[in-house]
């Protein structure tokens, strides 16, 4: 048995249809499809030589092809070769791992053809084809048990896949960080329509299901990870260049007086009432006491963002000469905009009321602003709706205790109600350990934000020198 005996098989299937979950018969010699990647594999592998592979078990009874099998019986095998090895083998596998958290998606599993491309169930769009190898993420390959391989000699199209690192790939991570290509997805997917939750440049759960959900409604392969070719059908720039970064500078925050307010297991106890008068004092003790003591490198470059942009919530602010509100400090803006889609700072292509697309009015609460009709609007007459409707524009307080109020009472005094610091405030702070509101009206306790506070965001702002209160 060669490897190269299941390329002519794979190229009889070329052109046939794609069904993600389709179930095909490994016994059955005359299936002709429906496919996914996984059925396409395990089918010719078992047609080809025998071998059951990538279904869970090693009898045909009972098999379930899946490419998360595929993965782990690949990582256990004594077959197992790198990405490169599999590009430059007839009939190897080449394997992408499925995101198995919050939700089980499908990975990918491809035939090596052995010179930079191979033959895949792609997607209800294009089909069983004939794809390329590069511009995509592989995470390993394996050759099957029993079957003997040669290996072509390299070319130039197979050198390109050495260097599949660099290719950039959003996908979910365990502990999301800020990313601005993960801000123009976000904006992407919602002027599709497909909502990616908040506009922050943090490729989470949310997301995730977005692009999962696109995927499936476009017929790309529905692995809720993007790279060329959902990012090209989402009219997305980037995949022509290497993904870069900049280091970011840790920095840790001082608390700047003792600390006398009490803790539980869910952080700072804090007075139920909503009353303002009874919680001035609380809200000065809370952030002079306050830490800035998680993800620190996160806060860090969103201060830094936020202080590059100052001049434009200075010039939103003067906007309200003559009224109370051209007393409002630039940064209680800015901490707004941080808080309703912190990736947005330095675009400001979103509403400030909630983060939705300046292209068309508002779709979620409060829907419809700054007007029903009319498109493309100016982040600054969008913003400047957003705080009149509030009042904000007629407040003539702005101590430090009154934005905190502020700012609490547009999210909702329900963690107050419990004993709670609010997460909307002081997560990743000292203040903050975990509870939150997972729904309208569902509050869980071991749910924790994965978003920075605005207490916590102008702590860092004071201790980075940009605000002084």
């Amino acid at each position: 048995m060669h490897g190269n005996d299941i390329l002519e098989k794979a190229s009889a299937h070329v052109g046939e249809r794609y069904i993600l979950g389709a179930r095909a018969p490994l016994d059955n010699a005359g299936w002709r499809g429906p496919w996914d990647c996984a059925e396409y594999c395990s089918w010719l592998s078992y047609q080809t030589y025998g071998v059951v592979f990538g279904c869970g078990t090693k009898t045909v009874r009972g098999a379930d092809p899946y490419s998360g099998y595929w993965a782990s019986e690949a990582e256990k095998s004594d077959r197992k070769i790198s990405v490169t090895d599999a590009v430059r083998t007839p009939g190897a596998f080449l394997i992408r791992k499925p995101v198995s958290a919050p939700t089980n998606r499908i990975g990918h599993v491809a035939i090596s053809i052995g010179d930079g491309r191979v033959y895949e169930a792609a997607g209800a769009k294009l089909g069983v084809r004939i794809g390329p190898v590069e511009g995509r993420r592989w995470d390993l390959g394996v050759l099957l048990p029993g079957v003997e391989y040669a290996s072509h000699a390299s070319t130039s199209k197979i050198e390109k896949v050495a260097d599949l690192g660099k290719l950039l790939i959003l996908r979910q991570q365990d502990e999301p960080l800020f990313d601005e290509h993960v801000v123009e997805l976000q904006l992407a997917l919602k002027t599709k329509g497909f909502d990616p939750g908040r506009v922050d440049g943090q490729f989470g759960p949310i997301t995730e299901a977005a692009v999962y959900s696109y995927q499936l409604t476009e017929g790309l392969l529905p692995d809720g990870e993007v790279g060329p070719n959902t990012g090209s059908a989402l009219g997305l720039p980037y995949w022509d260049t290497t993904r870069g970064g900049k280091k970011q500078d840790a920095s840790g925050a001082k608390a700047t007086g003792p600390e006398t307010i009490s803790h539980d297991d869910f952080g700072a106890v804090v007075n139920v009432s909503s009353a303002f008068n009874a919680l001035k004092g609380e809200y000065e003790e809370l952030f002079n006491s306050c830490i800035v003591q998680d993800r620190k490198n996160e806060i860090a470059a969103l201060a830094r963002r936020i202080a590059s942009n100052r001049e434009r919530y200075e010039r939103l602010v003067s906007s309200f000469r003559g009224k109370p509100g051209e007393a409002m400090p630039w940064y209680f803006v800015a901490l707004m905009h941080a808080m309703e889609a912190s990736g947005d700072i330095g675009l400001f292509r979103t509403h400030l009321h909630n983060g939705d697309p300046l292209v068309r009015p508002t779709v979620h609460v409060p829907k419809d602003r700054p007007s029903k009709t009319g498109s493309n609007f100016s982040w600054e007459a969008s913003a400047r709706d957003a705080l009149e409707i509030k009042g904000y524009d007629g407040q003539s307080d702005w101590s430090l205790p009154k934005m905190l109020n502020l700012l609490e009472k547009y999210n909702g005094f329900g963690p107050r109600s419990k004993g709670h610091a609010t997460a909307y405030l002081w997560s990743y702070s000292n203040h903050y350990k975990r509870g939150k509101y997972v729904a309208d009206r569902v509050w869980s306790d071991d749910a924790v934000s994965k978003q920075p506070g605005a207490a916590t965001i102008l702590k860092q702002l004071v201790d980075d020198g940009v605000v002084s209160l």
